[in-house]
């Protein structure tokens, strides 16, 4: 007669791997992803930064060029 008990564990020791392999891929796969989008935050507020350093003086020139144009009307 053969024995299930061998088999059983076989299949459950199969499943612990499974899952347990599983789990730590999924982990991998979250912690590359969230690297990622850390990255992409990064790279977007540097990027911010640099426009409104670059929108500063042009808003002031926009605001001398204004009186410029109102002294010219009036």
């Amino acid at each position: 007669m053969i024995s299930l008990k061998p088999i059983l564990y076989l299949s459950l020791s199969a499943l612990v791997f499974a899952t347990t392999s599983f789990g730590e891929t999924l982990a991998g796969l979250q912690a590359t992803q969230q690297a990622k989008l850390e990255d992409a935050l990064r790279r977007l507020t540097a990027q911010r930064q640099e426009i409104k350093e670059q929108q500063i003086p042009l808003a002031r020139t926009l605001r001398e060029l204004d009186g410029e144009a109102k002294q010219l009307r009036g």
